[in-house]
């Protein structure tokens, strides 16, 4: 035998982040969390930021906040941050409640405020290759990276450019033509 039951998946307490794509080294912004109360009680929901190495926290408040939430009531609460570091990381809240928490951990990438200094060096590899690859000392800490890419042919060099102008179409008629 079989059946099909309908299933309700509801959480009826939680926290939510609203992130930006990515963040410019030295970008101060308030980011919103949200708390949702869909509870029949009211809650004192107490906010914690997890600290981390990548951002400054400038409120006053600290990392702490307290909440005050009716029944069935949802409020947005801000942290003001300042990205200070470079690279992909995690910005963590957590929410509790009297007997009810969430927690909620999103990715965010800081990216560089500098300029972007790119060396491409092309060639074959019939003998031993020597490539310096020298970063300049006022370089922005953690911004350096290097990519190493052998192509066993120029076929396979064609075939990469291929993949980069074939992808599924997406947007509106502009954005699909300057992909294109």
């Amino acid at each position: 035998g079989a059946t099909q039951t309908p299933i309700r998946v509801f959480q009826p307490f939680f926290v939510d982040l609203n992130l930006p794509v990515a963040l410019t080294r030295g970008d101060e912004v308030t980011v919103p969390v949200v708390v949702y109360n869909y509870l029949d009680t009211p809650q004192t929901v107490e906010l914690t930021l997890a600290g981390a190495e990548w951002f400054e926290l400038l409120d006053e408040a600290g990392p702490v906040q307290q909440v005050e939430l009716a029944a069935r009531e949802v409020r947005s609460v801000g942290y003001r941050i300042r990205a200070a570091k470079i690279g992909h990381f995690e910005l963590e809240v957590s929410a509790r409640g009297s007997g009810v928490g969430d927690a909620v951990k999103r990715p965010i990438q800081v990216v560089s405020d500098g300029t972007p200094v790119e060396l491409v060096v092309n060639g074959t590899l019939q003998q031993t290759a020597d490539v310096p690859c020298v970063v300049p000392p006022e370089a922005i800490e953690g911004s350096a990276t290097a990519v190493l890419k052998i192509y066993p042919s120029s076929f396979s060099h064609v075939i990469e450019g291929l993949d980069a102008i074939f992808q599924r179409p997406n947007g509106c008629f502009e954005q699909t033509s300057s992909t294109t």
